[in-house]
């Protein structure tokens, strides 16, 4: 059962990462019991901001797909988002040897998710709206995507203790993977 206590320690050890502090792995329950909380604690509180978001890319869609497929497809594409990078990451902590770290990486990875999702979902979620102009919207996007992966390289190389080449290489592997899901999201809505 997740805990107001699980979500503190989570998002405080994601922010020591963000700092470049080592220690915020402390913080993080890198147990199979710790691994389910963080998945399920993460992607709880990142879901109704993202909900927000795709509600209003539907309102402002000037075709928009059949609300019930938009919710479902989206739905099971959020399941699949959050799932597919710590599955495939299973099997090549084999590869790389660090199947010892594993269960710490994607517990970190998960909380870092939040903090993430809270840099980039306010800008996307201001685009939308018309609260930012395009152009700036857009060059705000990129600086956020720019510094979630930065910050999920630090996670990366901090949490699997890999050179920072293979935490590199780590991360382009999640932003295809993510790449992958918004195609075949956006496949099934057309």
């Amino acid at each position: 059962m997740l805990s107001m206590r699980d979500v503190v320690a989570g998002l405080l050890g994601a922010y020591r990462l963000a700092c470049l502090d080592r220690g915020g792995l402390r913080y993080f329950d890198a147990s199979p019991e710790g691994f389910w909380r963080s998945l399920y604690g993460a992607a709880t509180i990142v879901a109704l901001p993202h909900a927000l978001l795709l509600s209003i890319r539907f309102a402002v869609d000037p075709d928009p797909p059949d609300p019930l497929l938009y919710a479902g497809v989206n739905a099971i594409a959020y399941v699949v988002a959050w799932t597919i990078f710590p599955l495939v990451m299973f099997y090549l902590s084999r590869l790389i040897d660090r199947r010892g770290q594993l269960l710490r990486y994607i517990v970190a990875y998960n909380w870092a998710a939040v903090l993430q999702n809270g840099v980039y979902l306010p800008v996307a979620i201001a685009e939308q709206i018309g609260l930012l102009p395009a152009e700036p919207a857009q060059f705000l996007l990129l600086l956020a995507l720019l510094g979630v992966m930065a910050y999920s390289c630090v996670v990366a190389h901090l949490a699997l203790e890999v050179p920072l080449f293979t935490a590199i290489g780590i991360v382009i592997l999640d932003l295809m993977l993510g790449i992958f899901v918004q195609v075949w999201t956006d496949r099934l809505l057309q």
